[in-house]
């Protein structure tokens, strides 16, 4: 299972969950020259123990493959090898599952979450045939573990046609139902100034994801400089529709939505789908002034004017 440098012992009892050991042996009997492990499960279980990499130190880590069946992970690993799944499934049910691992999601390969339970991962790269499924909690990446183009293009693929029901991609089954319940939601992602990522159920114009959607959506927008420039867009300055342009109908979803200026539309629970309230008339007409200003500047130069100070 381990290829030349070590072992794997698996133990399996009637009712028990199963327990991975490993041990490795230097081809001089110590541990100095010892490669890397990649165990690989064909089969289907839970595993609720520690995968970690080896206890004789060094640059060793424990690499892990799923290909065929399900594997679900209910403890906290720290291995920092990369996770492969190819024509299976791997159920992450705690936050820290693997935390430090890399994770490649092959051809047929799928990565779910539990609930709303948060996925945190050190890297990610997927197939144009691999599913990661977020379920109704949100996903981390570590700093530089995915570029943004790579991360758009699995966002716009799990999006379809905007259903979030493409079985390909980033998707979300809690952002699928709440769509198909007629409430506007979709998957929303930041990246912080460490390079890392954090990807969440949000609604369409909520740019900063703060679970509202204001005036501060709109001015992300404006100050980009982006709208009707052709490219360059992200979540963050308006490209809630992941087509790479930052145009009217990205305006149009963040009103279309109708949370414009209507307070906070997270749930008090995860798990629940929030209604969505009807915006204020007040709120509706500085939408549409807002929307009427956005469409009057169409030029990829334009910028916020600076403030400029008057003298007595």
């Amino acid at each position: 299972v381990l290829g030349a440098y070590g072992t794997c012992t698996i133990k399996l009892g009637v009712g028990e969950r199963p327990v991975f050991s490993f041990k490795f042996t230097g081809i001089d009997g110590g541990v100095t020259a010892i490669a890397n492990a990649t165990p690989t499960l064909t089969g289907s279980s839970t595993f609720a123990g520690v995968l970690a990499n080896t206890v004789g130190g060094g640059s060793r880590r424990l690499n892990l493959a799923v290909e065929g069946g399900w594997l679900r992970l209910t403890g906290s690993s720290t291995l920092t090898g990369t996770t492969t799944v190819r024509n299976g499934t791997l159920q992450v049910a705690t936050s820290r599952g693997l935390a430090a691992s890399p994770l490649r999601i092959l051809a047929g390969g799928t990565l779910t979450g539990t609930g709303t339970s948060p996925l945190a991962v050190a890297g990610l790269a997927v197939a144009a045939s691999g599913l990661v499924d977020l379920g109704g909690g949100s996903l981390s990446i570590g700093p530089q573990g995915i570029a943004a183009a790579d991360l758009t293009e699995a966002l716009r693929i799990g999006r379809g046609s905007g259903d979030w029901s493409s079985g390909a991609g980033i998707t979300s089954t809690a952002v699928a139902a709440a769509v198909a319940a007629g409430t506007p939601r979709a998957l929303g992602w930041l990246a912080a100034g460490d390079g890392s990522i954090v990807v969440s159920v949000a609604a369409p114009g909520d740019t900063n994801l703060d679970g509202v959607v204001d005036v501060l959506d709109v001015a992300n927008v404006m100050a980009s400089g982006l709208f009707d420039a052709g490219s360059g867009g992200s979540w963050a300055s308006g490209d809630v529709n992941y087509d790479g342009l930052i145009d009217v109908l990205d305006i149009s979803d963040l009103l279309g939505a109708g949370l414009f200026d209507a307070g906070g539309y997270l749930p008090a629970s995860p798990a629940a789908i929030a209604a969505v309230p009807e915006p204020s008339s007040t709120a509706s007409v500085i939408a549409a002034a807002i929307l009427l200003t956005i469409t009057a500047v169409r030029s990829s130069a334009w910028r916020l004017p600076p403030l400029k100070s008057r003298t007595a």
